[in-house]
């Protein structure tokens, strides 16, 4: 190993006392960018859920596109590696943490985000109290055409069946099921709207959608699956 690397035994050994004198350092900034990464990660969990309200958050890892500026500036820095979008879900390779835990990261946000807990909580957050109608510009409508109101709403209703019905009969896991049928029920006592309960339903479905893609990313059942 000296010979190939063209060490003399007193340098090879200058080398590893350099390397033993900075380790604690290096152990010491890795356990760092560890610490300051879950950190992010846990800030922006939190952020989503409880003061964005947002249902479906746009959530993804930094992708250079080519012949922009950005990719210009990544490709000069040797910080583009298109051979690894597949393992890693994105063509750059970062500075100051590995691929891998940009990758984890992502997938661990991920995973926490579309739990139902939190899902549902962020969805009750965007609707609100009631107080301001669902659709107002269609309520404001209803109002001056209780005919239109009478006819939309049966169309709802009719659309709103034959979604939970596909919800029941598609949705594998029960617990989940029973969440649904819970969260849904809810919906309809409180507000007795059914176009409210069909753009719930809707939203069930976008979540089974999201849990199932961030559940098979987390258990490694699929490649990562990146929104740039």
């Amino acid at each position: 190993m000296k010979a190939e690397a063209g060490l003399t035994g007193d340098q090879s050994q200058q080398l590893e006392g350099i390397f033993q004198a900075n380790l604690p350092k290096m152990r010491a900034e890795k356990e760092e960018l560890d610490r300051q990464e879950k950190a992010l990660s846990t800030l922006m969990t939190e952020a989503t859920a409880d003061e964005a309200g947002i249902a479906q958050a746009m959530i993804g890892m930094l992708h250079a596109i080519p012949k922009t500026p950005l990719h210009a500036r990544l490709a000069a820095e040797g910080r583009i590696d298109d051979a690894g979008l597949l393992r890693y879900g994105t063509n750059l390779v970062p500075a100051r943490m590995s691929r891998a835990a940009l990758r984890d990261g992502y997938v661990r946000l991920m995973d926490e985000i579309y739990q139902p807990d939190a899902y549902f909580a962020r969805l009750a957050t965007g609707l609100g109290t009631g107080q301001t109608p669902f659709a107002p510009a269609r309520a404001r409508y209803w109002q001056r055409h209780p005919l239109a109101r009478v006819t939309g709403q049966a169309r709802n209703l009719v659309r709103a069946a034959v979604l939970y019905q596909r919800l029941m009969r598609h949705v594998d896991d029960p617990g989940l099921r029973r969440r649904y049928r819970a969260e849904v029920s809810r919906q309809w006592r409180r507000f007795r709207d059914p176009g409210l309960v069909f753009g719930y339903l809707v939203r069930c479905a976008m979540h089974y959608h999201h849990f199932t893609l961030a559940g098979s990313m987390a258990r490694r059942q699929s490649t990562v699956v990146n929104s740039f």
